[in-house]
Parts: structure tokens; sequence; C-alpha cells
């Protein structure tokens, strides 16, 4: 004989419209096309320019970074880095 397996459950109405509610405060899907791409000054990798880049401003310019360790590491001792500081974005 088989098991009987049910894998029914039951959202009332209430915990429907909560998640619906928490579902549309989300920010959407970030689907763009990065703006163009730079190179992360304290490890050399090339990133792409999106809003959720890691980036500093120093001196009139901006930074862009691979991750928020590299910004750290680079905020702590710019003059560290071995690639040229000044990176210029590229579009596309």
């Amino acid at each position: 004989m088989a098991p009987n397996h049910s894998h029914e459950s039951v959202v009332d109405e209430a915990q429907l419209a909560a998640l619906l509610d928490y579902l549309e405060s989300l920010p959407p899907p970030q689907t763009a096309a990065a703006s163009g791409t730079a190179v992360d000054p304290v490890c050399p990798m090339k990133v792409a320019v999106v809003d959720a880049t890691a980036r500093l401003q120093r001196g009139g310019k901006t930074f862009y970074f691979c991750s928020s360790a590299c910004r750290a590491r680079f905020s702590d001792d710019p003059d560290r880095s071995e690639t040229p500081r000044l990176v210029e974005v590229e579009s596309r």
C-alpha cells in the first residue's frame, strides 16, 4: 500500500495580503544594462557600473570597486593600489 502524502497548505486572506504587500515593497530587480565598466583600482578587476556597484568619491573623481572590501582597502590607503588611481568609465 502506497503512503498517503498530502502537501496541501492553507493560507488565509490576511497572510496572502501581507505577503503581497511585502512583495510590492521590494525594489524592482536590476534588469537595466550596465551603464559602463570600470577597473577596480585595488585588485584590477573589471566591474560593471550599476547602481549597486561599490564606489568612492575622492578629489572630484569616482572610483568603482568589485566589493566593499576593496573599497575599504582603498579608502584606508589609496596609495597602496598597484593600478592607476584615475579610472574612466567606458560606455558600451
